[in-house]
């Protein structure tokens, strides 16, 4: 009997998810209005910093979308 409910327990915390949940809707419009913000870029630069600028805006939506 111990070994039933040792086997159970250890199901439902294999099954648990433990990613972080985050609100997707919130997230979308946390980086458009980032993007939306940004300074513009020149149109020919040796640089790509759009790039930079779009991996920091999906970085900090992410990371104020998530939820408690």
């Amino acid at each position: 009997m111990k070994r039933i409910l040792l086997l159970i327990v250890l199901l439902l915390l294999v099954g648990c998810d433990m990613s972080p949940d985050i609100d997707r809707k919130l997230q979308r419009e946390i980086f458009f209005e980032c993007l939306k913000n940004a300074p513009k870029q020149p149109d020919n630069s040796k640089y790509n910093d759009s790039a930079e600028i779009i991996s920091a805006c999906g970085e900090q939506a992410r990371n104020m979308a998530l939820k408690d």
